[in-house]
């Protein structure tokens, strides 16, 4: 249902653009914010004839994620780097997720899989006349993070998937035309990875937000 209205969208979004006679390339960018409790195991410690583990849990932030990723790929990243998802409005190209420092850019989309992986339950509302709509659509999202071929290996690897719930709604241009959609994901994710080599379990909060407009020539 969600791919169903996700076309009929993109034609009249695409029929809008054409009428205007749009050339230049207009992109989304939205904030990726990944908040997660990760768990790992102690080594044993021997106190006489007792033998104590224990399960030992810290937190990873998505600025930890981006200095993984910025050591892979030879980049000093600061403080202020974000996680961005860039996906075109008119589907010409397939959505990035990079990595936005000032002016540096860093493509990092294969470090990365994030796909639906169930069946997709929708509540919508679109007009036929202006193309202008409203949805709701809940699923079951995987969120992977691997090592990419050419890049010295992660020090961080996870795989986690769960239920996630999508708020779509069209974005308009400076005339209030329908030029695209704009989808806020929030997703409680749980799985499994390593860190620095030790297993760890990882029971994360994903958001994507925002819904600002790049226009590139």
């Amino acid at each position: 249902m969600k791919t169903h209205l996700k076309l009929l969208i993109t034609c009249f979004a695409t029929a809008f653009c054409a009428l205007r006679g749009e050339a230049a390339q207009t992109n989304l960018v939205q904030t990726i914010t990944l908040s997660s409790a990760i768990y790992k195991q102690s080594d044993p410690v021997t106190n006489g004839t007792v033998v104590t583990t224990a399960i030992v849990p810290s937190k990873l932030t998505t600025d930890q994620v981006i200095q993984v990723l910025g050591v892979s790929t030879t980049n000093v990243l600061s403080s202020n780097a974000k996680l961005l998802f860039i996906t075109p409005l008119l589907p010409t190209d397939n959505s990035l997720i990079v990595i936005q420092d000032g002016a540096l850019r860093v493509d990092v989309t294969s470090f990365f899989i994030l796909e639906t992986r169930s069946e997709s339950l929708s509540a919508s509302a679109l007009d036929t006349t202006t193309g202008k709509f409203v949805a709701t659509t809940i699923d079951i999202q995987r969120l992977r993070l691997r090592d990419r071929g050419g890049f010295p290996d992660l020090t961080l690897h996870f795989d986690i998937r769960g239920f996630a719930t999508t708020k779509s709604k069209s974005v308009l241009d400076s005339q209030g035309v329908v030029i695209g959609q704009a989808n806020a994901v929030t997703a409680q994710l749980t799985g499994d990875g390593d860190k620095n080599g030790d297993t760890i379990l990882l029971r994360a909060s994903l958001k994507i937000t925002g819904a600002a407009l790049e226009i590139l020539p």
